[in-house]
């Protein structure tokens, strides 16, 4: 009965090392898949300001920053590429858009990435002082300057999207906000070819 016992447990122990060392391919791939972490790292908020010979403008600028983490269970075997997108939203007819793109490869078991995109052009206003010459009612001459002023739009920080990819095939999807990840994971090919631009 002993004798039984240890048969049954050293058949069940070989199943498992069989199991172990020839489960599908598509099992090893789990453990590929890094845990990403992404976060924005730094954001900024100024004007900036143009003088012509006539005018003054000033405008509002924007800057992002993001950081990532990512972490595998064990040394990958192939290289990863992160791509970060930047979105905006239009302020005028409030439409996002995918202003700037970043990527990185990397195959190193745990490490860091940080992606920043350029200053993002917002609102802003130009007054305008035209000089202008002229007589009183009682025929005295007069001068000075006519001054007007004029808004226009620009675009706003919406977030930014992190992918990991590998071979074409998006693993990880990581986002600020909740709306752009889902906008990213129903639109792939549209990420992919404003990275391609």
């Amino acid at each position: 009965m002993c004798d039984a016992k240890l048969i049954v447990k050293s058949a069940i122990k070989h199943l498992l090392i069989f199991a172990l060392l020839f489960r599908p391919a598509s099992g090893w791939c789990e453990l590929m898949h890094p845990f990403i972490t992404a976060r924005t790292d730094l954001t900024g908020k100024n004007e900036v300001q143009r003088k012509g010979a006539d005018y003054v403008e000033t405008q509002t600028v924007r800057s992002i920053s993001v950081y990532v983490e990512y972490r595998f269970l064990q040394k990958p075997t192939a290289e990863y590429e992160a791509q970060c997108f930047f979105v905006a939203k239009n302020e005028s007819s409030k439409q996002w858009y995918i202003y700037e793109t970043h990527a990185a490869r990397f195959s190193d078991m745990y490490g860091t990435l940080r992606f920043k995109a350029q200053p993002l052009l917002g609102s802003g206003q130009r007054v305008t002082s035209i000089p202008f010459t002229g007589t009183t009612w009682s025929g005295q001459p007069v001068k000075g300057r006519l001054h007007s002023s004029t808004s226009f739009t620009g675009s706003k920080v919406a977030g930014w999207v992190v992918r990991i990819v590998i071979d074409g095939q998006v693993l990880n999807i990581e986002s600020n906000q909740f709306s752009l990840k889902q906008l990213a994971k129903d639109n792939p090919d549209t990420f992919k070819d404003a990275l391609n631009k």
